[in-house]
C-alpha cells in the first residue's frame, strides 16, 4: 500500500481546480444562485490560526453541497485590512501598516490555498485597495447627501427634504444637517493621553489602556455618526423575512432594544423658568428630560440622576454650591470604560448638586438632583428619574446615601385554576394582615396545611384586619386564635402591601383587591390555650424547618413575605396595582401608563416616547489605520 504524499497530490488537484475555475461564479448563470460569505480574516498576524479553518471549512462544506445540488455558488474570499489588528501588529514589528498588510496578505493567501477550500478567487478583495474602498466613500457621500423620509421608510436625496420656511441661512444649514444620514456629533469616548487615539470599550482593562498602560479617561470629540436607529423598527420587523434560528432572532431584538414609554420634564428650581398652579413649565430654560418605561412609578421618583457627562452640570455649575466635589467626581469618572460603570456588582458611587432641585410634574415635590457614573450619556437621555422601590440600581443607590424609598407599584396576584374569579359570585374587599411566626427555642415556623378545606392552601397564619384595627394588632389576634400560642412579641412588619383578586372557596366569594401585610411574630414561651374549633376546622397548625418553609408554602404572594424576611427588603421591579399615587392609585401598571402619559401630554410636561438601547453608529476613529472618509 502506498503512502499518501499530501503535498505531491493535493498541490496537484488545486492547481487543477484553479486551471479549470470551478469554483467560479457565472455572471448570467441560468442556475439558481447561492452565496456563501465568511467573515474575512484580518491579515494582522504571524498567519492563520484555527479559529479561521474552523469557520471557513463549515461554510466550505455548505457551498460544496449546494454546487453538487446545481446551484450557482458564489463564495469569495477578502481581506478585512483596516482597523486595530493590523495597526497594533505594524506597531510590534515596527512596520509601516501598508507594507506589513501587503505581506501579511501574501501569507494567509498561501496559507488558506494550501488547504483546498473551494472560494471564488477571482473575486478577491481588500479593504485597503482604493479600488475597493473608494465605493465604500461613494457609499458615505450618498448616506451625507440622504435623510431619512419616515412617509416611505426609505433614505431620500437630501434635495428632496421639506425645509420649513423662514429660516434664514445658518438655521436652513443646520435643519439639513441635522437630518443627514450621516452627520457629525460630539460624542463621549474613551482616550488614551498617551497614544493620543480613541480607545474601544474591549481596549480599557481595569480603566487603562490595553496598549501602553497609560490611565483611560472619557474625552468628548467629534464623531462621524450613521443615523441607523432610523431604522430599528424595520430591523426588528424584518427579522421575519430571514431564516434564522428563533435564539438569534431573540438576540437580534434584546441587541436593538426598543422600548416604549415616556419622555417626561422635570423643571429645575431656583431658575426664572418656573412652574405655575396647573404645573405647566413656562419659558423653561433650565429642565430635565428623561425617558422612563415605567411612567407609572413617576410618584415614586424620590431623587434624579445625572451622568458625570451630562451637559446640563456644566451650565448650572455656578448655581451648584459645592462644585470643586462634583467636578472631581466628573474626573473620575473619566478614568472609568461603560462596561465597569454599569457592572451591577459594582457598589454604586456618586455626589449630590446641592443648591438645586427638580421638581416632580405629578405631584410639584422637590426632590434631589445627583450624578453618578451608573447613568450613561449614551443611552436615553443621560438622565434619569431615579425610583429606588422599583429598580434595583436606584434602590441600592438610595441604601447606601440614605434617600427615601417610596413604593408607589404593590405586587397584584389574580388567581388561576380552582382560585379564578369567578362573575357569578360576590365580590368583597378587605385587608388581611399575614403572620410570620417563630418557635421560642427552635428555628421553625407556625405554618397552616388547609388540608380540611376546598382550597387545600399551604400557607402562614392569616386573617383580616377589623375595622379601628391596625395590622400588628391584628396579627397578635389572629396568632393567638388560630396556633393557641398566647405570649408573644411583634418583631416587625415584613416588606410592602401586596394586593389579590381570586375566588376564595372556603367563604363562596371572591376577594376583590385584597390588601395584605405581613408581620413578623416571635413567641416568648410555650404558654398555649386549645383554640376554639371554628377556627381551626379547615386547616392543622404544624411547625415547619426553617429551611423547608419556601417548600411547604403555595401561595406566591406569601413567597416574596418569605424571600424578603430571609434575604432582606428589595425593589419590586414587577408589574402591580398603583398605590401612594394620587388620582391613579387602584390602576393596574397598564392601565397607569396610559392614563398618566395622557395626563403629561395634556399638560406639557412629557409625551409618549420610544427608545432603543441601538445607537447611531460612530463610523469615525482616532487613528492612523482606519476606512478613509
Amino acid at each position: 500500500m502506498k503512502k499518501y504524499n499530501c503535498k505531491k497530490i493535493e498541490k496537484k488537484w488545486q492547481e487543477k481546480w484553479d486551471e479549470s475555475g470551478i469554483y467560479k461564479a457565472d455572471d448570467f448563470s441560468k442556475k439558481k444562485k447561492y452565496y456563501c460569505l465568511i467573515e474575512f480574516p484580518y491579515p494582522s498576524g504571524a498567519g492563520l490560526h484555527v479559529g479561521h479553518l474552523r469557520s471557513h471549512i463549515a461554510i466550505d462544506i455548505v457551498a460544496r453541497k449546494k454546487r453538487m445540488s446545481g446551484f450557482n455558488v458564489m463564495y469569495p474570499i477578502g481581506w478585512d485590512a483596516f482597523g486595530l489588528p493590523t495597526e497594533n501588529f505594524a506597531i510590534k514589528t515596527k512596520t509601516h501598516p501598508k507594507i506589513v498588510t501587503k505581506n501579511n496578505i501574501k501569507n494567509f493567501t498561501r496559507q488558506v490555498k494550501s488547504y483546498g477550500p473551494s472560494f471564488d478567487w477571482s473575486r478577491e478583495i481588500n479593504t485597503t485597495d482604493p479600488k475597493y474602498y473608494k465605493w465604500t466613500q461613494w457609499i458615505f457621500l450618498k448616506l451625507f447627501n440622504s435623510f431619512y423620509d419616515e412617509r416611505s421608510d426609505k433614505a431620500r436625496p437630501i434635495e428632496e427634504l421639506k425645509i420649513p420656511k423662514n429660516l434664514n441661512k445658518d438655521k436652513k444649514r443646520k435643519y439639513i444637517d441635522d437630518h443627514r444620514m450621516a452627520y457629525e456629533a460630539e460624542m463621549a469616548i474613551n482616550w488614551c493621553p498617551d497614544c493620543k487615539i480613541g480607545l474601544a470599550n474591549e481596549e480599557v482593562i481595569n480603566g487603562n489602556c490595553e496598549r501602553c498602560g497609560a490611565l483611560a479617561e472619557k474625552k468628548t470629540m467629534k464623531q462621524w455618526m450613521l443615523r441607523i436607529t432610523k431604522y430599528a423598527d424595520r430591523l426588528i420587523k424584518d427579522l421575519n423575512t430571514v431564516d434564522y434560528l428563533d435564539k438569534i432572532k431573540t438576540q437580534q431584538v434584546n441587541w436593538i432594544g426598543r422600548s416604549e414609554g415616556a419622555m417626561i420634564k422635570f423643571q429645575i428650581q431656583n431658575h426664572k423658568s418656573q412652574i405655575n398652579s396647573k404645573f405647566k413649565i413656562q419659558n423653561s430654560k433650565f429642565f430635565l428630560e428623561v425617558f422612563t418605561t415605567r411612567p407609572d412609578t413617576l410618584f415614586g421618583c424620590t431623587y434624579m440622576v445625572l451622568s458625570p457627562e451630562h451637559n446640563l452640570v456644566e451650565k448650572l455649575k455656578d448655581k451648584i454650591e459645592n462644585y470643586s466635589e462634583v467636578e472631581k467626581y466628573i474626573l473620575q469618572a473619566k478614568n472609568k470604560s461603560d462596561l465597569d460603570r454599569t457592572d451591577l456588582a459594582k457598589e454604586k458611587t456618586g455626589v449630590e448638586l446641592k443648591g438645586i432641585k427638580a421638581i416632580n410634574p405629578v405631584n410639584n415635590e422637590e426632590t434631589t438632583i445627583w450624578i453618578a457614573d451608573y447613568v450613561l450619556a449614551s443611552y436615553g437621555t443621560g438622565a434619569i428619574m431615579a425610583v429606588p422601590a422599583h429598580d434595583e440600581r436606584d434602590f441600592e443607590f438610595a441604601k447606601k446615601f440614605n434617600i427615601d424609598i417610596r413604593q408607589v407599584v404593590a405586587p397584584l396576584f389574580i388567581g388561576e385554576g380552582k382560585n379564578k374569579i369567578r362573575k357569578d359570585k360576590e365580590y368583597t374587599k378587605r385587608e388581611v394582615v399575614d403572620v410570620i411566626i417563630k418557635h421560642w427555642e427552635k428555628d421553625e415556623y407556625f405554618c397552616l396545611d388547609w388540608n380540611k378545606s376546598k382550597k387545600n392552601w399551604k400557607t402562614f397564619i392569616t386573617g383580616g384586619i377589623e375595622k379601628g384595627e391596625s395590622a400588628e394588632e391584628a396579627a397578635i389576634r389572629e396568632a393567638k386564635e388560630e396556633s393557641g400560642y398566647q405570649n408573644m412579641r411583634v418583631v416587625k412588619k415584613i416588606g410592602n402591601t401586596i394586593y389579590s383578586r381570586f375566588f376564595a372557596a372556603h367563604k363562596d366569594v371572591n376577594r376583590h383587591d385584597l390588601k395584605r401585610e405581613c408581620i413578623y411574630i416571635e413567641l416568648i414561651d410555650d404558654s398555649y390555650i386549645k383554640p376554639e374549633e371554628e377556627e381551626v376546622k379547615n386547616h392543622n397548625g404544624i411547625w415547619i424547618k426553617k429551611e423547608d418553609v419556601k417548600d411547604f408554602i403555595d401561595l406566591e404572594e406569601l413567597n416574596i413575605y418569605w424571600d424578603i424576611f430571609q434575604n432582606g427588603e428589595k425593589a419590586f421591579i414587577k408589574n402591580g396595582i398603583a398605590i401612594n399615587s394620587g388620582q391613579f392609585n387602584g390602576l393596574t401598571t397598564a392601565e397607569f401608563k396610559k392614563e398618566v402619559t395622557k395626563w403629561l401630554e395634556k399638560n406639557n410636561l412629557g409625551k409618549k416616547a420610544i427608545n432603543y438601547k441601538l445607537r447611531d453608529w460612530v463610523f469615525s476613529r482616532q487613528h492612523y489605520w482606519g476606512e478613509p472618509i
